[in-house]
């Protein structure tokens, strides 16, 4: 990948991001429904994170950038886990959310929410095991990062100057863009914003990137 490739990828990074504030900045009052209050607070908290991921790639300080994209993909796991996985059983969120309670294992997380993919072939089968060891493992790579081990770590050890590959830092984008915009069009749907769904989903159909993954 070029210099001028990772740029464009970048740049529709921005672009999208721009785009999804613009239509999720309207005022909204608290709902009597834990549910929907949860949908938003998890999508504040991964545009923050998404933000200051895509600050650090602009700044080319790809390795915070890992530390933040961690972050973000265990909460962002967490906030689809319980949208489709607990609040069909009703399960009551108040526990978990106050820590009385644990959350399920991310392993676990990830592999219910491939299942229910599989089961409903609704798009999410593939999407989440990835994350784990059963697939690219993106979880413990970047955990292995946050937490001083693992191949990055020996990098450093032997130079004071590392440098990310553009085809990584492309796939560190491209796995932030996917969780972030596809939170992004649950988000719509959960708090049933329909207009903004629509013109969010109308502009990501443009893209190469989900007509890549649908040709896979």
């Amino acid at each position: 990948m070029s210099a001028e490739e990772l740029q464009a990828t970048y740049d529709e990074a921005v672009k999208n991001f721009l785009l999804i504030e613009e239509l999720s900045n309207g005022k909204q009052e608290p709902s009597d429904d834990d549910y929907i209050n949860l949908n938003r607070a998890y999508f504040r908290v991964c545009t923050h994170f998404y933000d200051s991921f895509l600050m650090m790639i602009g700044s080319f300080k790809p390795f915070p950038a890992i530390v933040i994209l961690r972050s973000f993909q265990e909460v962002y796991t967490k906030a689809i886990y319980l949208e489709f996985i607990e609040k069909p059983k009703k399960t009551d969120v108040k526990p978990l959310i106050s820590g009385e309670k644990n959350f399920p294992s991310f392993f676990h997380m990830a592999t219910a929410l491939d299942k229910f993919g599989k089961e409903g072939k609704n798009g999410l089968e593939g999407s989440f095991i990835q994350f784990t060891k059963q697939g690219l493992a993106q979880y413990e790579k970047f955990s292995l990062f946050t937490h001083g081990r693992g191949e990055f770590l020996q990098a450093f050890m032997k130079s004071d100057k590392v440098a990310l590959h553009p085809n990584d830092v492309s796939d560190l984008i491209n796995t932030a863009r996917g969780m972030y915009e596809t939170f992004s069009l649950c988000y719509f749907g959960v708090q049933k914003l329909g207009n903004e769904f629509q013109k969010l989903n109308n502009e990501l159909h443009k893209s190469a990137l989900y007509k890549n993954q649908n040709a896979g």
